[in-house]
């Protein structure tokens, strides 16, 4: 809410505006009263002249302040709308500055965390330069003319550890695949095996009937020697 009264002790712009407007309606409506009261008089008496004139003076100079108020308010808000300009101006720097300052911000928490990342992998175990040289592509080891002269201590630590990870990615297939030839071998075995005790049931089965066999055989033969002797 507006204050009613400003810190010179004057009513405050819009009020002082109304109170204006107000007298000056209280005067137009005191000459109007002054001039009914004559209405069947075809002209104004000198009484009737003497008292709208100070009136109407005092109605000239209240025009007078309520132009001013006019002219002050525009270059109010003329001033008030430059004070907004340079204020959203103001406001829009200072909004491109936080907008870098985050964007710096976001660049260094990067950098901090690539950092982090790089002394975890210090405790990997890579293998020596020498074999990464020997054994690494030429796109993660350069070229052999220049031997990786051209690379960084940081870009060589992170080639080594790519290299890493596909050496450890390929021992690691290699490791499935014995892994699963290890597998077959064992069902194969597995496999064999059952066949060898299946064989060895039917020689114990072909084994159980040749001596029954060789007993009726036997029999045979003691029945024909008996035949024989009689």
């Amino acid at each position: 809410m507006a204050p009613t009264v400003t810190p010179n002790g004057k009513l405050a712009p819009h009020l002082e505006i109304q109170r204006l407007c107000d007298t000056l309606t209280g005067i137009v409506q005191q000459v109007n009263d002054i001039v009914n009261t004559e209405a069947s008089a075809s002209t104004l008496s000198e009484d009737a002249l003497g008292r709208i004139q100070p009136l109407l003076q005092q109605g000239s100079l209240l025009f007078l302040k309520l132009r001013e108020f006019h002219r002050l308010a525009n270059t109010g808000q003329q001033d008030l709308r430059k004070t907004i300009q340079d204020t959203k101006l103001e406001m829009d720097r200072r909004g491109q500055h936080l907008q870098n300052l985050l964007y710096e911000q976001a660049h260094i928490r990067e950098e901090i965390k690539n950092c982090h990342h790089v002394n975890r992998y210090t405790s990997i175990e890579l293998q020596p330069v020498e074999e990464f040289y020997q054994q690494a592509p030429e796109s993660l080891r350069g070229s052999d003319e220049d031997k990786g002269e051209d690379l960084t201590e940081h870009q060589l630590t992170l080639n080594r550890l790519a290299f890493e990870k596909m050496e450890r990615k390929r021992l690691e297939e290699e490791r499935k695949a014995i892994v699963a030839t290890k597998q077959a071998l064992i069902q194969d075995n597995q496999k064999h095996q059952r066949s060898i005790v299946t064989l060895s049931d039917q020689i114990q089965e072909f084994l159980k009937a040749s001596l029954d066999v060789k007993k009726v055989l036997e029999s045979v033969d003691q029945e024909s020697m008996v035949s024989m002797d009689l």
